[in-house]
């Protein structure tokens, strides 16, 4: 009866190992057809990878539509390499800074059972109709029992399987192109995907979040303003959170401020941001613009935490020490 169970369990192995291959073979051929119509040939000698041809707008800019077309996983991968001027061209880091989040509603019903399998009966309303959706999460305005006007905040279905089904992809091209191109060997293309898996696994793991936005909320307290919407405990599990609800718009060209009210949101926001960075060591490490919300009472509201940075004693203090000799005019020293 044993050797028959674990002949079945192995049975049962091997028909999952199949279908995850599978999978990424499917997630591979999709990947590749995206990359073909948008000439990521052309992209990768442009940025060094493949040969070596001069930059182009249009080679950035197929680049990041790629990237939106492919969702999730490789959105936050733009968003990653905006990051790294030493990676990249210049016109690749200025386009790929302008890369969407952004993906249409989930239907409302496909997330309610998440949400009253994770809180019950809390909440006297829920509306269906989401004020964000980005590709991890949708946020519902909702109303506690308690009167307590609050926002849920609840994992999208689906998207863990679709996020390790991206990372196995991304780490064998990654593999691949090193073992065949010197200059992906000096890009790092792996250490590349093991930090984009530690950016998507930190965003898809509310409890985590939660614990760094009531991190951040203490320390911006000091900061009138600025503020940080409050984790309202107990609701908050690995899938789902319930926050504070701060009405605002998305600071972009559609909402500008007077430009002395905007120098003065501008100072407070670099004092705190630097008194993070080397004060305590600790920061919010995703804070482009699609991540503040600016109040009618002209507040600047920080959103979504998945992502902190973390600074040992000495790169704080040298990075403080850089700062002041900026500041001295003797950076050069």
């Amino acid at each position: 009866m044993r050797r028959r169970r674990d002949s079945s369990a192995g049975a049962l192995r091997h028909d999952q190992a199949v279908g995850a291959r599978t999978q990424r073979a499917k997630r591979a051929l999709e990947v590749t057809r995206v990359a073909r119509r948008s000439g990521l040939l052309r992209v990768l000698r442009e940025i060094g990878v493949v040969g070596e041809r001069p930059a182009t707008r249009e080679g950035a800019r197929s680049f990041r539509l790629a990237l939106e077309q492919l969702g999730t996983t490789y959105i936050k991968l733009g968003q990653l390499l905006s990051s790294r001027p030493d990676l990249l061209p210049d016109v690749y880091i200025e386009e790929l800074g302008r890369l969407v989040d952004e993906v249409p509603p989930v239907p409302f019903a496909e997330l309610e059972p998440v949400i009253r399998g994770a809180f019950g009966d809390v909440f006297a309303s829920i509306d269906p109709e989401p004020v964000a959706t980005a590709s991890v999460a949708q946020i519902h305005p909702a109303l506690l029992r308690t009167g307590r006007q609050v926002v849920v905040k609840v994992r999208l279905p689906g998207i863990v399987e679709r996020v390790d089904l991206d990372l196995a992809v991304i780490r064998s091209t990654a593999g691949l192109l090193e073992r065949r191109s010197e200059a992906a060997q000096l890009l790092q293309l792996e250490a590349l995907a093991d930090e984009l898996e530690v950016h998507l696994r930190a965003e898809l793991d509310f409890l985590e979040e939660a614990h760094n936005a009531e991190l951040i909320a203490r320390l911006v307290g000091e900061y009138e303003r600025l503020v940080v919407p409050q984790v309202i405990r107990p609701y908050v599990t690995e899938e789902a959170m319930v926050l504070e609800r701060i009405d605002g718009v998305k600071v972009g060209p559609d909402h500008r401020l007077p430009p002395e009210r905007a120098a003065v949101l501008a100072r407070e926001f670099f004092r705190a941001y630097v008194h993070q960075v080397t004060v305590e060591g600790v920061y919010h490490a995703d804070p482009h613009r699609g991540n503040v919300l600016l109040t009618p009472e002209g507040r600047l509201v920080l959103l979504d935490f998945g992502l902190l940075g973390r600074l040992d004693d000495d790169t704080r203090r040298s990075f403080a020490l850089l700062l002041l000799a900026v500041a001295q005019n003797r950076a050069s020293r």
